[in-house]
């Protein structure tokens, strides 16, 4: 497990700098007018999106394993050392309702050019469903909410995050039509 977090850690480093890139070694699979785009990095499939105030969300998913990987790059966190373990909660809104399914989770730091990225390993389709079909994601140091870490408006995240599943499936050499897949 400390190796496949490893992994992850390595490939969600390089997307902020590679998702507004074109280039053969890392491809573009589809990008959306929500400034959602998804590309193909060191053999994964993986969706970004940048935020005005320099943040950027970012999600990887490997079909095989079922395994979504949420990185939260925000360069104003620079209190945050490299390999530090961070305990985040995952709060989801959709109009008035809020979903706090998620509860807390354990988040690994990377810096990347001064920049912290928090990166947690979770249930693939149950994350892909969940970014896709809610309006906004926030990420908390308390259950309360009252210390937000950061709170990403999610537009056009379902078209995002369907083209994500269906790079991985693609990449993976799988059938897309496999009921199990989805």
């Amino acid at each position: 497990m400390i190796r496949y977090l490893l992994g992850l850690l390595a490939i969600c480093a390089h997307f902020p700098g590679l998702a507004q890139t074109e280039d053969e070694e890392h491809p573009t699979y589809r990008k959306f007018s929500t400034g959602w785009v998804v590309k193909i990095v060191d053999s994964t499939c993986m969706a970004g999106r940048p935020y005005d105030n320099g943040d950027m969300l970012i999600v990887a998913y490997y079909v095989e394993s079922d395994t979504a990987a949420v990185s939260v790059s925000i360069p104003a966190a620079t209190s945050l050392e490299e390999g530090q373990e961070v305990s985040l909660y995952i709060k989801f809104v959709a109009g008035k309702n809020l979903d706090e399914g998620w509860g807390q989770n354990k988040f690994k730091v990377r810096k990347s050019d001064g920049t912290s990225q928090l990166i947690g390993s979770f249930s693939g389709r149950d994350m892909l469903r969940d970014l896709g079909r809610y309006e906004l994601v926030g990420f908390t140091l308390d259950n309360e909410s009252k210390r937000i870490v950061g709170s990403y408006n999610l537009d056009g995240s379902a078209h995002a995050m369907s083209a994500l599943q269906e790079c991985s499936i693609k990449l993976a050499g799988l059938n897309p039509d496999d009921p199990f897949l989805r």
